[in-house]
C-alpha cells in the first residue's frame, strides 16, 4: 500500500500545509549546517532567531527533502520543544517504518547468507542502520542491494523464490540489463532494487568496484563499502539526471554523518576516485561551504573552480534545458 495514499496527511511532505518555501538558499543551508554542527546553545539562539514564516518555510523544505527527523533530533537535544508537534509525529512515523524495514530486511538477509550469496547494501538500506545514530533518521523507500557479479542469477532466482514480484521481466542470463539494476521488485509493502553495479560509475565494472568493498563479519557473506567509496556513490548517485534529482539535505546529511562515524580520509577519496575514473567527492560537497566548518572544507580541499560550478548547477537545475545543463 502506498503510504501517500493511505495516509495523504500524514505523508512527509504534506507536513505544514499551505506554507510556501520562502527561504533562500544559502539561508536554509547555513541554518543546517548550525542544527549539525553547532553547540546547543548556537541551535536554540539559531532557532528563536527566526520569524514563524521562516520557520515554517525551513520545516517546510526539510521535510519535503526527508531531513525532518534529524532536524526534529537536533532541535530536541538543544532544549527546543515548543512547535515540534508535527516533527515529533512524523519521527514516530519514521521509527516506525525503520523497525518495519529492519524485520524484513535481517529475514532477506537470511536468505542470502545461507546460499551464500555475496551482497551490500547500498545509500539509505546501509546508511540507516549502520551509519546513522538511529535509523529512523534516514528515511529511505526501497532496499538497495549489490551482488557479486558471480552471485547475481542465484540471487534473483532467490528473490523469485521468495515471493518478490518485479514491475518486469528479469533479463535472461545473455541479456545486458539496461540500467544499472534489475526491475524493481515488490513484497508485502517492501521495495528492493537488485543492483549489478553502482549508479552512475560509467567506465567501471563490476569486478573493479568489488575490488573497493570490505568482508563483514567472518564467516557472513556480506560485504561493505569502505567509506571513501560510499561517499563516492553518495556523490555519484547525486548526478542523476544532471543532478535534477540531487535531494541536497540528504547529500550533506549523508557525507556529515560519514564524516562523524570516522575512517573517511580525503586522500583516500581522491585515490579511490582516481582508481574508477569518476569525479572527486569532495569538489561537489565543496559547493556547499554554508554547511560544513571550515576545517572540513579545508581537509576536504576542493577545486574552486569545480565548486563553484556545482553550486550553479544545483542553483539552476530546474531552469537549464538539457543541452545547455550537460
Amino acid at each position: 500500500v502506498d503510504f501517500r495514499e493511505a495516509h495523504p496527511q500524514r505523508h512527509p511532505c504534506a507536513c505544514l500545509p499551505g506554507v510556501e518555501i520562502q527561504m533562500e538558499l544559502k539561508e536554509y543551508i547555513q541554518l543546517f549546517g548550525t542544527l549539525f554542527y553547532g553547540s546547543s546553545e548556537a541551535v536554540a539562539g539559531a532557532w528563536s532567531g527566526l520569524s514563524e514564516e521562516d520557520r515554517g518555510s525551513f520545516l517546510k523544505r526539510a521535510s519535503r527533502e526527508g531531513a525532518s527527523p534529524v532536524v526534529y533530533r537536533q532541535l530536541f537535544l538543544a532544549g527546543v520543544r515548543e512547535g515540534l508537534e508535527e516533527l515529533q509525529r512524523l519521527n514516530l512515523h519514521y521509527s516506525s517504518k525503520a523497525m518495519r524495514h529492519q524485520c524484513e530486511l535481517m529475514r532477506f538477509t537470511k536468505l542470502l547468507e545461507a546460499e551464500k550469496i555475496r551482497y551490500a547494501l547500498l545509500k539509505g538500506t546501509d546508511l540507516a542502520f549502520r551509519v546513522y545514530p538511529s535509523p529512523a533518521l534516514r528515511p529511505f523507500s526501497d532496499w538497495d542491494i549489490l551482488f557479486h557479479p558471480e552471485d547475481i542469477r542465484r540471487a534473483l532466482q532467490l528473490i523469485e523464490r521468495d515471493g518478490w514480484i518485479p514491475i518486469a521481466p528479469f533479463p535472461k542470463e545473455n541479456e545486458d540489463p539496461t540500467h544499472f539494476h534489475y526491475p524493481l521488485c515488490h513484497r508485502k509493502g517492501m521495495a528492493l532494487e537488485p543492483h549489478w553495479t553502482l549508479p552512475m560509475f560509467d567506465g567501471c565494472t563490476p569486478e573493479q568496484i568489488w575490488k573497493f568493498l570490505q568482508p563483514g563479519k567472518e564467516g557472513s557473506s556480506r560485504y561493505l563499502l569502505e567509506p571513501a567509496l560510499n561517499l563516492l556513490l553518495l556523490t555519484r548517485h547525486a548526478a542523476e539526471d544532471f543532478y535534477n534529482t540531487m535531494t541536497v539535505s540528504k547529500l550533506l546529511l549523508d557525507a556529515a554523518f560519514l564524516l562523524q562515524a570516522g575512517g573517511l580520509e580525503w586522500s583516500r577519496c581522491r585515490q579511490v576516485a582516481e582508481e574508477l575514473h569518476q569525479p572527486y567527492s569532495g569538489d561537489l560537497l565543496g559547493a556547499f561551504p554554508d554547511f560544513f566548518p571550515p576545517e572540513v572544507i579545508q581537509a576536504m580541499a576542493p577545486d574552486a573552480d569545480r565548486a563553484k560550478a556545482y553550486r550553479e548547477i544545483y542553483e539552476n537545475r530546474r531552469v537549464l534545458a538539457d543541452k545547455t545543463h550537460e
